[in-house]
């Protein structure tokens, strides 16, 4: 009988060391088409991976929930021209894209807010504004920043909304 609770108990840690995988084992499993060729892996945690990618681009890919059959990961990708989120459901080895139900997009009201976080100068009426942002995940909680860079440049202006995940989709705090 004690050899049947050992067994048992073995196999109930090992089942739990395999469902909290780290970020870098989770990105690891990533089809080629979500990681790309060029990026690579310059620090991490054991939620948050940053990454580099070829030119002056970067990202961060960051486990945002798990439970023991589903992790929910995003993945942003940032220069000082573009930048990009995804979501992923990854679950059994399969990756879904849940961007839509997991972000709200940016609507008129977030422009409006990055205008004011840059701030934006407006000398025409004709005049077209370049002001980039990007988003960045919080290294020690599911947190979410979207954040300004300045008019027609990479330094950073400031935070234009903090999210907060709670369980299924970010909301603004």
């Amino acid at each position: 009988m004690k050899k049947f609770g050992l067994v048992v108990l073995i196999s109930m840690i090992f089942a739990a060391a395999g469902h909290s995988q780290t970020a870098r084992e989770i990105y690891s499993t990533a089809p080629s088409s979500i990681t790309g060729s060029s990026a690579r892996i310059v620090a991490e945690t054991d939620s948050l991976l940053t990454l580099k990618a070829g030119g002056k681009a970067d990202g961060e890919f960051k486990v945002v929930a798990k439970t023991n059959k589903e992790a929910i990961v995003g993945l942003t990708v940032n220069d000082c021209d573009a930048s990009g989120i995804t979501f992923w459901s990854v679950k059994g080895g399969r990756w879904n894209e849940i961007t839509a139900r997991v972000l709200k997009p940016l609507g008129k009201d977030d422009v409006i807010a990055i205008l004011k976080a840059s701030p934006a100068t407006i000398e025409s009426l004709d005049q077209t504004i370049d002001i980039s942002y990007f988003h960045k995940f919080s290294a020690d909680s599911s947190d979410l920043e979207l954040i300004a860079r300045r008019q027609g440049s990479c330094e950073v202006a400031g935070r234009v909304h903090l999210y907060k995940f709670n369980g299924k989709r970010y909301t603004k705090n």
